[in-house]
Order: structure tokens, then sequence, then C-alpha cells
């Protein structure tokens, strides 16, 4: 996945909202494994909206949990995605890894 967005999914984060967030964290993985760098930050931000919608089924909204079926592999809060935590803490840390990956690339390709 070298040379594609999905490099900002390789490191988890120290901890989740619920159980489904990895889920969703892997199926986004997969789905920026297909879109090359450089990428914009915008651009990201918004095919995550959009991705998180087709998902759950629902906008994004803070303090809300939607219940992913496909997510769920049992335990207290199985197939359970936590907005809260993709607005306060996923989101911004892979926008703010995006945008060091899009300068590493940059001066990578002025050389």
């Amino acid at each position: 996945m070298k040379g594609t967005v999905a490099e900002i999914f390789e490191t988890h984060p120290e901890y989740w909202g619920l159980t489904g967030d990895l889920h969703l964290w892997e199926d986004l993985k997969e789905f920026f494994s297909n879109m090359s760098l450089p990428y914009s930050v915008e651009r990201f931000t918004e095919n995550f909206y959009i991705f998180y919608k087709l998902t759950s089924g629902y906008e994004i909204k803070e303090g809300v949990e939607h219940y992913i079926p496909g997510y769920d592999k049992g335990g207290a809060s199985g197939g359970m995605i936590n907005s809260s935590f993709w607005l306060e803490k996923g989101l911004p840390v892979l926008t703010e890894r995006l945008e060091k990956l899009n300068k590493k690339y940059e001066r990578k390709k002025n050389k």
C-alpha cells in the first residue's frame, strides 16, 4: 500500500471509542488503498464522510453511536461505532498523518 492514502491507517490509535471502530478503520484503509498520493485533505475528509454514511446509514454527529451488523463480532459494544471518537480523535489523526505524508511525498518527488 506504499504510495497510497492507506499508509495513514497503518498505525492504530491508542484507544477506540467502541469495538466496531476498529472494523471501520480497517474498511477505510481498504477503501483508500486505491487512492494515490498526493491526496488532498479536503478530498479525504469529504470521502470519509461519504464512506461513514454509506457504511452506517447515517450522517456523522457528535455523541451518536451506530450499530453496523457486519461489525458485530460479539462483546458489549459489538458492532457499534462511536461518531465522537471519529470526530474528536480518528479523523483529526488521519488528516494530520495525511498532511505529513503528502509533504513527504512532495519532497521525494522534487528531489
